[in-house]
């Protein structure tokens, strides 16, 4: 009883802080230029971090190439060139320009359920490449499972967004993943 109390003060103590504190207005940063790569804009409400640019700057390759969607065709969906970043070729991570990612999984997992539990009211039911699959999101990052017999293929946008013209993109990426696992 004592814990729970504990929460309940320190939860209570949070909103008033957070109320307190969106009142203050903070000016913008000037943008700082570093030639090479560009850093977006990082909007907050009354608050903007300005685009960072550095020169010659890239993030290296991952350690393994992702052999569920190669970055070629998670260019040409997402609509920007994308860095493979997988450290193993079933468990694979893109990152985008802007610093978004998406995440190509390959895994045993034999239910969806669990899945559509944690997407609560945006789980939408679907069928990709002739199996069950369920797109939505999880904390506001749009997700797509996909279960076949031998296991499921998780496709995860980080910063991506949740609408329904990223979630058909990661529906994309998902069936052709699912054609390149057993």
């Amino acid at each position: 009883m004592i814990a729970l109390r504990r929460i309940l003060v320190a939860g209570v103590a949070t909103l008033l802080l957070a109320g307190a504190c969106t009142s203050i207005n903070l000016p913008s940063i000037p943008p700082i230029n570093v030639p090479g790569a560009t850093i977006p804009a990082i909007n907050v409400p009354g608050f903007t971090l300005p685009a960072i640019n550095i020169p010659g700057f890239s993030l290296p390759p991952g350690a393994a190439a992702c052999t569920l969607v190669t970055s070629a065709e998670a260019s040409q969906i997402l609509g920007a060139q994308v860095t493979d970043q997988s450290d193993d070729p079933t468990n694979c991570t893109f990152l985008l320009p802007n610093f978004t990612a998406v995440s190509v999984t390959a895994n045993s997992d034999t239910d969806l359920g669990g899945s559509q539990a944690i997407m609560g009211t945006t789980a939408q039911q679907s069928t990709i490449a002739g199996f069950p699959a369920l797109s939505g999101a999880i904390f506001g990052q749009p997700v797509v499972y996909v279960q076949k017999p031998s296991g499921q293929i998780q496709v995860l946008g980080v910063l991506l967004g949740s609408d329904a013209a990223t979630i058909t993109k990661l529906q994309q990426l998902a069936a052709i993943a699912v054609g390149r696992t057993p």
